[in-house]
């Protein structure tokens, strides 16, 4: 089984749920997650995060702005494949940040864009972590 967390981008709440899903996350560790330190990176492809106990792999996905449109297509991929619903999972992580962080990372690397979406990133993303845990407990 597979499982995917669609977020707006794969780096930011998608990659806290996917962490808190396999176990490897605890509060202290929040700011030391592999992939937050590239928080302003803005990835197209699937990112493997890692296997649970189950043998369950994880991913994390960016969606951009419609992620029902995004999940809709990708459930209709996997039917048309001839997978079983419980073969690929996809499961939306949006929060009440993701707009605020949309508009951070166009800020211009010159301007401070980059450092500036890293510190504002870590503190959301700490603020929202309860939030987050609830999706991630949901599967």
């Amino acid at each position: 089984m597979k499982i995917i967390f669609l977020g707006h981008t794969s780096v930011h709440a998608a990659l806290i749920a996917a962490n808190i899903y396999l176990g490897k996350l605890s509060d202290d560790r929040l700011l030391m997650i592999e992939g937050l330190a590239d928080i302003s990176k803005d990835v197209s492809q699937p990112l493997y995060i890692g296997t649970d106990i189950k043998g369950t792999e994880v991913y994390t996905l960016g969606g951009g702005k419609d992620l029902w449109m995004v999940k809709k297509s990708i459930e209709d991929l996997r039917d048309i494949l001839g997978f079983m619903p419980d073969d690929l999972i996809i499961e939306i992580i949006s929060s009440r940040w993701d707009r605020l962080q949309s508009m951070l990372r166009k800020v211009p690397s010159f301007l401070g864009g980059r450092r500036l979406d890293h510190l504002i990133s870590k503190i959301l993303l700490r603020s929202e972590v309860n939030e987050l845990k609830s999706l991630a407990s949901k599967l």
